[in-house]
């Protein structure tokens, strides 16, 4: 399983647009409706603020989940 992430034109994490659990299979299709959907929604609510903000400058990032991760303990 995989974590896709949408980061924007600076390489911040959009945080409401990462994707949990993404088998390797349909990395493409997840990554393909964040750049053209989620990050033309995200694009315009930053252009509001007065600055220009393009979609096409957003990229995705896919981070491996470990599936033997642990939490370590208090002494």
């Amino acid at each position: 399983m995989n974590q896709v992430e949408l980061l924007d034109a600076n390489g911040y994490i959009v945080p409401t647009a990462t994707q949990y659990a993404v088998p390797r299979n349909r990395i493409a299709e997840v990554e393909n409706h964040l750049l053209t959907e989620l990050a033309v929604k995200d694009a315009a609510e930053q252009s509001r603020d007065g600055c220009r903000v393009y979609a096409s400058e957003y990229r995705t990032r896919v981070v491996p989940m470990a599936g033997t991760a642990r939490l370590a303990q208090a002494a």
